[in-house]
């Protein structure tokens, strides 16, 4: 297993996720332009760590739930933004 920090891949993926549906649901509760772009930011910052690991097969059904929570948390702060 590849090892940075003492996380693996899947462990980053998912805390970048978290750390993602975290940031969108404040900004979206506050709505200051300053906390959506930061959500927005870390939005596409978990994305690309879902994409990092998307070679791995042994991984879609892991795979496959970050998607959902990445795809709510872009329609929640697409809904905010218009």
């Amino acid at each position: 297993m590849d090892k940075q920090f003492g996380f693996n891949q899947q462990e980053q993926v998912e805390m970048s996720v978290k750390a993602a549906q975290k940031m969108v649901g404040a900004a979206t509760m506050n709505m200051e332009p300053d906390a959506l772009d930061a959500a927005q930011e870390a939005l596409n910052n978990a994305k690309q760590q879902l994409q990092s690991i998307q070679t791995d097969p042994s991984s879609e059904a892991f795979i496959a739930q970050q998607q959902i929570f990445i795809n709510r948390c872009q329609e929640q702060l697409s809904e905010a933004l218009h």
